[in-house]
């Protein structure tokens, strides 16, 4: 064949190939078991867009955060300063991407005084007159290994005191960098959602959705506790249930709890401040978590529930759980789940039922722990390929919004991390980040990325906490 008419061949086909892509561009063709998707032009298309790196995405959220401190150093601001200040904290509310939205509307933020109330008293406790303020963060695996976790309860307890990782597990089914545990048995976990551990035959899960149940009369099953990443501890709580008889033993102090069905505890204060404990147990008995603290200060315990989308709170007896988490005066309830529901959610009918299923997690919250705070944390950006293009599942932000309508009707507090991130295709530009940000799945942060959210989120509980000092501050002097 001569040249010219391969060269018209050729021509003739990609022709034929822009009109196809032209007229029925995104389209599926299914054949059989086999499904074609025809590309569309714009595939092809140069793109004129301006790369832009992750600090710059975090700037947009992080501008206005370094002001506020400066804004409220002084006690007494004058009248002259005051409506400028004012309008900094309104602008930062309603306009940030990192700000927290409230069910009565973004400068509603009167929700969020008792907690800062509470934290500001810790500043005046003593060993004689000790007090402490506990968060509880629950999550899928964005949070697994203490990430986002570990770093709040570091800032927390280097602003307010305090020592000790909050609630463990008998049985640590996640490695943590802050804490290692390490069992002399082998103990099977029992958990209320996500995919490890079983499903007990009951609802006696506690406030860390999770328990271990033990049955030993001849040597005692021993658990070491080592602290690695957080500040020492003095005091030590033990939760059990189901009880026939149960014995434990720390530092030559041996306690006992008899045959009871209801939720018991064993207490230790420790004579010096440690980073390591052995705990010996013996007897029959569900152990639903061991809570250590520096007996004054915060702590923030840290449950990751792998694979979960959040709703499995009502699997939750209420009583057991609304004992734990008012016993441990417990203030601030994180819930930051959604991931695990984003591939389930094709259509509006299904964000909606997942919609609901939220809200009736936050009602049971809320009934079991009346003094807390729920704060529910939207999924991150998740990158999926889009006819060959890796850009934000298109799924994601109809889902976010059906989880801040219903999170703001329920009388919870939401906050948007996909656009404190950067929003659309952010999770791609973190990823690529160098050291990255987001690991290579596009659907998880690496620990410096959740180090960067996790200072992203307390900057901004911060300029609330600051706006709070400011017009407490305003009204006493009034």
């Amino acid at each position: 064949m001569r040249p010219n008419r391969i060269l018209l061949f050729l021509a003739g086909i990609l022709f034929s190939l822009g009109v196809i892509c032209f007229l029925w561009g995104g389209q599926t063709v299914s054949m059989g078991i086999v499904e074609l998707r025809i590309p569309s032009l714009s595939l092809f298309e140069h793109s004129e867009e301006k790369n832009i790196s992750a600090e710059e995405l975090l700037n947009e959220s992080a501008k206005d955060m370094d002001l506020s401190a400066s804004l409220t150093d002084s006690v007494n601001v004058d009248k002259a300063n005051l409506s400028d200040t004012l309008d900094f904290y309104f602008s930062f509310m309603r306009e940030n991407n990192a700000r927290l939205h409230f069910p009565g509307g973004d400068t509603c933020t009167a929700i969020l005084n008792p907690l800062f109330e509470s934290l500001e008293n810790l500043k005046t406790a003593s060993n004689n007159y000790p007090q402490r303020v506990h968060i509880i963060h629950y999550g899928d695996s964005q949070i697994e290994g203490d990430r986002i976790s570990g770093y709040l309860r570091a800032l927390l307890q280097k602003e307010y005191g305090g020592g000790g990782p909050g609630l463990l597990p008998l049985v640590q089914n996640v490695g943590a960098l802050s804490v290692s545990q390490s069992l002399s048995d082998t103990l099977t976990s029992f958990t209320a959602g996500g995919m490890l551990g079983q499903r007990a035959s009951h609802k006696g899960y506690g406030a860390m959705a999770q328990f271990a149940h033990i049955n030993t009369t001849s040597d005692p099953i021993s658990l070491v506790i080592n602290a690695h990443r957080v500040d020492g501890f003095k005091h030590v709580k033990l939760f059990a249930s189901n009880i026939d008889i149960l014995s434990a033993r720390m530092n030559g102090n041996e306690q006992c709890l008899p045959k009871n069905d209801n939720i018991q505890t064993l207490s230790w204060r420790l004579k010096r401040t440690t980073k390591r404990v052995q705990m010996d147990l013996s007897g029959t008995s569900d152990i639903l978590g061991i809570y250590i603290d520096a007996d004054t200060g915060v702590t923030v315990t840290n449950i990751p529930m792998r694979g979960s989308d959040g709703t499995f709170f009502t699997r939750i007896q209420r009583a057991e759980m609304s004992y734990m988490l008012n016993e441990l005066n417990t203030r601030l309830i994180i819930l930051e789940f959604g991931g695990n529901a984003l591939p389930l959610m094709k259509d509006s009918t299904r964000i909606e039922k997942y919609g609901k299923g939220l809200a009736r997690q936050i009602k049971h919250l809320q009934a079991a722990c009346k003094d807390a705070v729920i704060l529910v944390v939207g999924p991150a950006d998740t990158d999926i390929k889009v006819n060959g293009e890796l850009q934000t599942n298109p799924h994601l932000e109809p889902l976010i919004e059906e989880m801040q309508r219903v999170t703001l009707e329920s009388g919870a507090i939401y906050w948007d991390m996909y656009r404190a991130m950067g929003g659309k295709n952010s999770m791609k530009v973190w990823a690529d980040h160098q050291p990255a940000w987001a690991a290579a799945d596009y659907i998880h942060f690496t620990r410096r990325g959740a180090d960067q959210i996790a200072d992203l989120l307390w900057r901004s509980l911060m300029i609330y906490r600051d706006y709070w000092n400011l017009t407490s501050n305003v009204g006493e002097n009034n």
